[in-house]
């Protein structure tokens, strides 16, 4: 679904400022605990959000499947937003940030936005043609670019591959912004790379 950059942030801000404002009552719960909790929360979204996009590839109808894909990116967000709003009021936040709970959570669901990319270009690879050749760029480097997400969304979710990873999908998500500057493009169109 395509958003914003704003409203994208305002999902963000309203997950923080609702995270600041639970804070106080998830003092008494261990950071380990809270930190499975949002490993969970993000796990049952991303297994609903999988098979939404399976829908969407299925079906003729995607109007409803892109709706439920939008708000099921929408929760993701604000519980990413959340997640810091809780940590800020926290003694413990460093702890609870760096949980492996958290930190698997936050790759997994990276990894997944990384790779439902890569699948959407291969499966709409005529108007992904279409934007690369008008940006510059040639049909192999597309073919990379969605080997190379998807490959990259694995590694993220590989210890001895996580780094690597990183700053390869980095690079992607900077070399779109800016090509998407180059072409003259507004903001928006880069609020995929920009939320990435």
């Amino acid at each position: 679904m395509f958003y914003r950059v704003d409203y994208a942030l305002a999902v963000l801000f309203a997950g923080f400022i609702a995270g600041v404002s639970f804070s106080r009552r998830s003092a008494v719960i261990l950071p380990s605990r809270l930190a499975r909790g949002y490993y969970v929360a993000v796990a049952i979204l991303l297994v609903v959000r999988t098979g939404v996009f399976a829908c969407t590839m299925l079906t003729t109808d995607q109007g409803f499947c892109r709706i439920a894909v939008g708000f099921i990116g929408d929760v993701t967000g604000f519980l990413f937003g959340a997640l810091f709003g809780v940590a800020a009021r926290r003694t413990d936040a460093r702890k609870f940030l760096v949980d492996p709970s958290v930190l698997g959570a936050l790759c997994m669901a990276i990894a997944f936005t990384f790779s439902m990319a890569g699948i959407g270009k291969a499966f709409s690879l005529a108007p992904m043609t279409e934007f690369f050749t008008q940006s510059g760029y040639s049909i192999t480097f597309l073919k990379f670019i969605v080997i190379a997400e998807i490959f990259g969304a694995v590694g993220l979710l590989l210890p001895w591959a996580f780094l690597p990873s990183l700053i390869g999908l980095t690079t992607d998500m900077f070399g779109a912004v800016v090509t998407h500057i180059h072409n003259g493009d507004p903001l928006n169109d880069s609020t995929g790379a920009i939320g990435c």
